[in-house]
């Protein structure tokens, strides 16, 4: 095999699996289309264990193996990568997504076993990167890239983001069978970035690395397009939009996605779908007809309750503008999902009561991400928490920080416990429902209900 792209397992095995990973799955497609033999293994949406990942990786013994990695997998990368090397694994390991891109020198540092770093977008890095390699060919100067030259760590200049994402292949779907199987849904990227500013955003640091505009869309013909071919193909019927803001900014990105919408009536696609913006993007007559087009859940970064707090975060929102989104989807009858983050390093403990006052008078609408405000590595919020000596870093990629008011502390770490009792709970059901739906659909074949999902378990 000439290229293997894994995604590696992220914390705890009982996690939910999500759906596909689309950054791998976009690779993956720009590589076949240049005619290259390229695998995905998604171990992450698997949950395989360490060594069960290892062991798939050496059977298949890729002479590029890239890597995507977040924050929450930095360390299990870690050992795969030093077990892959002790069983003596020969590959070029390439490390790349959102914490290589953040802190690329610091992962080049701490991990001697990898070969090179990918940062920013692997669009074009990437496959440049395949093609010296696998040609023998001198790959160090190529934009994008970081390694270790004789102890030394090289980061070369940045490759420009992608400006027109309509010239991307879609993305190949090869996991997109076993997540419909599990009763997943399918997932779109319909553009990257996002044009806010809020201090904790890992995206916004993600694109400001490289040079180019923060936020990009693909045209609504090209959208239209990859929905269509998902329903034909894929019998699809439900489709979460997984970008950072579905909205671009000013009128030009609201002109998308009403265009978006108008495509999928007129197109007669019939597929549901749902979103995540600022609370800023929602208006009663767009949100109405993306209502008719299929749109039935909006994901809305709500944050806090109370406005020194929003404003600390630079939302460039008011609590109103809150109040006012979530009421404006109630009133359509469309589904609303919060980011809400209840306690941080600043608020006192009159404002976190002042948070969840907001809750109960919103009538705790659901939720898609309440916890206390993370530390995303390379954020502007680890530069901030850093300078007022609130940082503790627990290693280079674990980062905590010390809060001004012990009792959102302590109150905070009460509700946490709570939370994640109630959260394994339910992910233990939704892992019992994923193995009786394996179950079902072997009985069905006639086959043994040993599927990879029960493997290595």
């Amino acid at each position: 095999m000439s290229i293997l792209l894994v995604d590696p397992p992220c914390g705890s095995r009982l996690w939910e699996p999500h759906s596909e990973h689309l950054g791998i799955g976009y690779l993956a497609a720009e590589l076949r289309q240049e005619g290259f033999d390229v695998e995905i293994l998604d171990a992450g949406l698997l949950r395989w264990g360490l060594r069960k990942t290892c062991r798939e990786i050496l059977k298949k013994a890729p002479r590029i193996l890239g890597i995507s990695v977040v924050q929450p997998a930095v360390k299990n990368t870690l050992f795969i990568v030093k077990l892959l090397r002790e069983k003596g694994l020969k590959s070029h390991i390439c490390l790349g997504g959102h914490f290589p891109t953040l802190k690329t020198r610091v992962l080049l540092e701490n991990c001697p076993f990898v070969d090179s770093v990918v940062y920013g977008e692997g669009d074009i890095t990437f496959p440049s990167l395949v093609r010296k390699i696998l040609n023998n060919e001198d790959w160090q100067k190529i934009k994008g890239i970081g390694f270790k030259k004789e102890g030394r760590v090289v980061i070369n200049p940045p490759q420009s983001l992608v400006d027109d994402l309509d010239e991307l292949p879609f993305p190949a779907r090869d996991t997109l069978p076993l997540v419909l199987r599990w009763g997943r849904n399918s997932i779109v990227i319909s553009s990257k970035g996002c044009y806010g500013r809020c201090i904790f955003c890992g995206p916004r640091a993600f694109y400001d690395r490289c040079p180019g505009k923060k936020w990009r869309g693909r045209s609504a013909e090209n959208v239209l397009e990859e929905l269509d071919y998902l329903h034909k193909n894929w019998g699809v019927e439900i489709v979460d939009f997984l970008d950072d803001n579905f909205f671009g900014p000013g009128e030009k990105g609201r002109k998308r996605v009403e265009d978006i919408a108008k495509g999928l009536i007129k197109k007669n696609i019939p597929v549901r779908f749902s979103i995540e913006c600022r609370v800023d993007n929602v208006e009663s007559s767009l949100f109405s007809l993306l209502k008719k087009a299929g749109l039935y859940e909006v994901r809305l970064g709500v944050e806090s309750g109370v406005q020194r707090i929003l404003d600390k975060y630079q939302k460039d929102i008011s609590v109103e503008d809150s109040k006012k989104a979530i009421q404006i989807l109630r009133d359509l009858d469309i589904d609303c999902k919060i980011g809400f983050i209840p306690a941080d390093p600043w608020m006192n403990f009159d404002e976190f009561l002042e948070n969840g006052q907001f809750l109960r008078d919103l009538g705790s609408p659901a939720a898609f991400n309440i916890t206390r405000l993370s530390v995303v590595a390379g954020t502007l919020l680890e530069e901030i928490l850093r300078k007022e000596g609130k940082l503790i870093e627990r290693s280079f990629y674990e980062f905590d920080y010390r809060f001004s008011d012990s009792k959102v502390k302590v109150i905070y770490s009460i509700y946490r416990v709570i939370q994640i009792i109630q959260n394994l709970y339910h992910r233990l059901i939704s892992r019992i429902d994923i193995g009786m739906r394996d179950f079902k659909y072997h009985f069905k074949k006639g086959k043994s209900a040993d599927s990879t999902f029960f493997a290595d378990q």
